[in-house]
């Protein structure tokens, strides 16, 4: 069976982040016209996730996610100190459909392992060899 369209809102990601990724303490603020959630791994580096929601009051309420065809949710292991992602390149996605948050939960656990693996390097603000 193909995949389809589902539409996601700020509440059902908000809900899914603050409860399979609670010890990261995910903080929402807005950024470039869409909602950003950062999963805190330490005090400066963490797990950035674009959530393509937009239309957010001035309090973060409300919005509707991308439609059919636009972007997707971007997850992204990024410096807070430095404000960019830590690894070249794009950022994975995870398409907009009814595995959604499977899909979400292994790119940020991804993450976490990249970041566990090369913790010392990314901390001590070293050049990051990602290829090893």
């Amino acid at each position: 069976m193909a995949a389809t369209y589902t539409e996601i809102t700020l509440q059902e990601m908000e809900t899914f982040l603050t409860r399979a990724f609670h010890a990261l303490h995910p903080k929402k603020s807005k950024m470039r016209g869409e909602v950003v959630y950062d999963l805190h791994l330490s005090d400066t580096t963490g797990i950035r996730v674009w959530t393509s929601i937009s239309g957010m009051d001035q309090d973060l309420q409300g919005g509707s996610a991308a439609g059919v065809g636009q972007d997707a949710i971007r997850v992204q292991l990024y410096s807070f100190t430095r404000n960019k992602p830590l690894m070249p390149g794009k950022a994975p996605i995870v398409k907009r459909t009814q595995g959604w948050r499977d899909s979400l939960r292994e790119r940020i656990e991804d993450d976490m392992e990249r970041y566990s693996d090369k913790e010392a390097v990314i901390e001590s603000g070293g050049f990051v060899n990602w290829g090893s």
